[in-house]
């Protein structure tokens, strides 16, 4: 057997072959990219009233709807990207706002307080004047100026 720098051939043969039998099994073998648990699918969601209303008690705003979130962050602890559907329960939903002649919001407070949601809805008022070679009712055009005005 000979030398070769201080090891002798036969061993840094059988060094290069485990060496070799690791990297293709390291080539070859498959890696599984993270992954979310599946959620659940929480159905549809169920509808609820909300109302926000003035100080003299007449409401400014009412809002029908059934509400559901679809969720999805990147989770850097667990190097994943996280995905949920979360319906909101009316129920379990606590509704508030404010009005103003040309805003009005709704906030839909859940969950023990974790889920809070705003609505803003602000009034846009650019239906000015409008000319048209043939006669249009003014509540086709702009829904905000009453049939008395034509």
């Amino acid at each position: 057997m000979t030398r070769g720098g201080g090891v002798q051939s036969r061993c840094l043969g059988v060094t290069l072959q485990l060496l070799l039998a690791a990297v293709l099994h390291q080539g070859f073998a498959t890696v599984a990219p993270p992954t979310t648990a599946p959620h659940k699918d929480p159905g549809r969601p169920e509808k609820g009233h909300y109302a926000v209303t003035r100080s003299n008690g007449t409401a400014c705003l009412l809002a029908s709807m059934g509400l559901q979130l679809n969720i999805s962050f990147n989770a850097l602890s667990q190097n994943k990207t996280v995905q949920d559907v979360v319906n909101l329960q009316p129920n379990l939903t606590k509704a508030s706002g404010s009005c103003d002649s040309d805003r009005a919001s709704l906030q839909l407070l859940t969950d023990a307080e974790k889920t809070n949601l705003t609505f803003t809805f602000t009034l846009v008022s650019y239906c000015g004047s409008f000319s048209f070679p043939y006669s249009v009712p003014p509540r086709f055009l702009c829904p905000l100026v009453n049939d008395s005005d034509s």
